[in-house]
């Protein structure tokens, strides 16, 4: 579908210096145009609730003598927002609540008083480092995605954002940083970035035959081939001393395509299951 539009900055006279974006959408591609709020750059990714509308950039040029008036791109045709990835789906935590939107029943149990507030989608669970929320739902040992916004509050030891190292892998936040590990980390781990205090950052790692790869931001971090990884069974959320917010944990028996991870960063927007 078409949800993914850039702007370049056209060909202008009197060398302008800079350049300035604005973003705006429309029902009907002709009249009602607005601005998106906090879209700014060259680039726009459309989320569910543009579907069926048009957008268009406006853009401004600067140079010694100050800003052009904005000029306007053609508008877009109508926005088609692919449907979010499914196919392979174990498990998908809205964490509004407790429950999976899957459809697989992989409700889960909150231990400790575990609470919602807001988060980058709708609500958000909240950890205190003394609660966390379990669930019978397992990573494979073979291709798999693991999917999380982490806003992370306090340094700590290794928790498990998202996980069970017990049962063989997990994300984990450890001191500043976020990494993914399995076998005791000795076999595969992912070195991320520093997640405290970092407001939102949406981490997702896959495995596609002997490749893991850490995404964050839906952008690959970094990358490590390795053999067989444990079965996880019984992923966590929050576990082990884990400080701040979680927000829409999914989990797949497959690896995403690079066009998925995209869908599933920009559901950080408001797309989900």
């Amino acid at each position: 579908g078409d949800y993914s539009f850039s702007a370049t900055t056209g060909t202008w006279t009197g060398s302008p210096t800079s350049y300035a974006y604005q973003w705006q959408i429309s029902d009907d591609g002709e009249t009602g145009w607005t601005n998106i709020t906090d879209e700014a750059a060259s680039s726009y990714l459309a989320v569910e609730a543009d579907e069926g509308k048009f957008v268009r950039c406006g853009v401004i040029a600067s140079n010694a003598n100050g800003p052009s008036a904005r000029v306007f791109t053609a508008a877009s045709a109508a926005i088609v927002v692919p449907d979010f990835p499914t196919t392979g789906m174990i498990a998908f935590w809205k964490l509004a609540d407790l429950a999976d939107a899957s459809g697989n029943a992989n409700t889960l149990t909150n231990n400790n008083a575990v609470t919602f507030a807001a988060g980058k989608v709708g609500n958000a669970a909240v950890f205190d480092g003394s609660n966390d929320l379990s669930s019978g739902a397992d990573i494979p040992e073979g291709d798999f995605t693991i999917s999380a916004w982490v806003n992370c509050t306090q340094e700590t030891g290794q928790s498990e954002v998202v996980g069970n190292f017990a049962g063989g892998a997990a994300l984990f936040q450890n001191s500043t940083s976020i990494y993914y590990a399995n076998d005791g980390g000795a076999s595969i781990q992912l070195n991320g970035p520093t997640i405290v205090d970092a407001g939102w950052v949406h981490c997702l790692v896959t495995r596609s035959g002997n490749l893991f790869t850490l995404y964050i931001d839906g952008t690959s971090y970094t990358t490590q081939s390795g053999g067989a990884s444990s079965n996880c069974d019984n992923v966590a959320i929050g576990k082990n001393f884990y400080h701040g917010k979680v927000d829409a944990v999914g989990i797949w028996s497959r690896a995403l395509t690079a066009p998925e991870i995209a869908l599933v960063y920009n559901a950080g927007a408001g797309l989900e299951p």
